[in-house]
């Protein structure tokens, strides 16, 4: 079922980042390898995996925000799924809203988005309390890029100048996100028959994954901002997403 019934996702192996000395109890906030957040994701391996709802009854009962964007996973037992550890949805849509405040480097206006941008619904700018949003436009106003980094056009200077900054609203489509907040069963065997005798199997092993921006400060571990420590393996290439074997 994994198999033929599976997202197609990315898995990302999660270890904590030793940017710490030994007194310290948080990570540096300025580490070009985790951002400040304390983690860093290796080796991406294309897989399979089944994702469905893991909100509890609400029928009856009041929304809760830590319910909210929570998924059971099932995966191979060879994915050797651990906590932490990031799922991205290849094939998948989910939409989003947040709010970026542009940072100006030279001519460049830009902002990292809290997830890779496949295509944006809306783009509103504010301009002042009393004053109606401004709607930006594609191309005219603004572009984007496949890593999360948004860019303003640079005839927005200006504005940019004389009021010290500028914050934009948008509304746009991602790969859905998630990390791997608990394992449900870490592993699960059973028996088959193989020539007359027992054989053990192990069967796929079960998590709870939450959306990603609930888990992390996104802007600190964008790929533009950190350092890939992706290593050479039998799955993974430097820098590459690859085919399980």
């Amino acid at each position: 079922m994994l198999w033929t019934k599976g997202y197609s996702v990315v898995h990302e192996r999660a270890l904590q980042c030793p940017c710490k000395s030994k007194s310290s109890k948080g990570q540096l906030s300025d580490c070009s390898n985790c951002g400040g957040g304390g983690w860093i994701f290796i080796n991406p391996v294309r897989t399979r995996m089944i994702l469905h709802s893991a909100n509890r009854v609400t029928e009856y009962k009041e929304w809760s925000e830590e319910n909210m964007g929570t998924v059971n996973i099932s995966a191979d037992d060879s994915d050797r799924l651990s906590v932490m550890d990031r799922i991205t949805l290849e094939d998948s849509e989910a939409t989003y809203s947040e709010v970026i405040h542009i940072s100006r480097t030279e001519d460049i206006l830009f902002s990292y988005t809290d997830y890779r941008i496949k295509s944006i619904e809306t783009v509103f700018m504010f301009v002042e309390k009393s004053e109606k949003l401004t709607r930006l436009k594609k191309g005219e106003d603004y572009t984007f890029d496949e890593k999360g980094v948004f860019y303003l056009d640079e005839k927005h200077i200006g504005f940019f100048e004389d009021n010290g900054g500028i914050t934009i609203s948008l509304r746009y489509i991602h790969p859905p996100q998630y990390h791997i907040m608990d394992m449900t069963r870490h592993v699960m065997n059973s028996f088959v028959k193989d020539g007359g005798r027992d054989k053990s199997i192990t069967l796929p092993v079960s998590a709870i994954g939450r959306m990603a921006h609930m888990i992390m400060a996104m802007e600190n571990i964008s790929d533009t901002r950190i350092l890939n420590n992706s290593y050479n393996d039998e799955n993974c290439t430097d820098n590459k997403v690859t085919c399980k074997k």
